[in-house]
């Protein structure tokens, strides 16, 4: 089972691990300060039905960001099998 999984320097946050078959829905708000990555889940984890973060934003802010395609591309992927 493959897992979405990053590290984070926050300190106020647990570390998570989240299946990437459990999540639902990937929204992606690239015109907000800072842009915002949203998880739906299919059922909640200790942060709720949602998990928003922010990506790292690309040199050319109005290009996508590949970190976010290639999740959409793993949640895809982890769906099929």
């Amino acid at each position: 089972m493959e897992v979405a999984y990053e590290s984070c320097t926050n300190v106020t946050a647990p570390e998570k691990h989240i299946n990437l078959s459990d999540i639902m829905n990937i929204s992606y708000s690239q015109f907000t300060n800072p842009p915002r990555v949203t998880l739906m889940l299919r059922r909640p984890s200790i942060f709720g039905h949602e998990v928003s973060f922010s990506p790292p934003v690309p040199f050319f802010s109005f290009s996508k960001s590949p970190i976010v395609d290639e999740l959409i591309q793993r949640v895809d992927a982890a769906r099929r099998r």
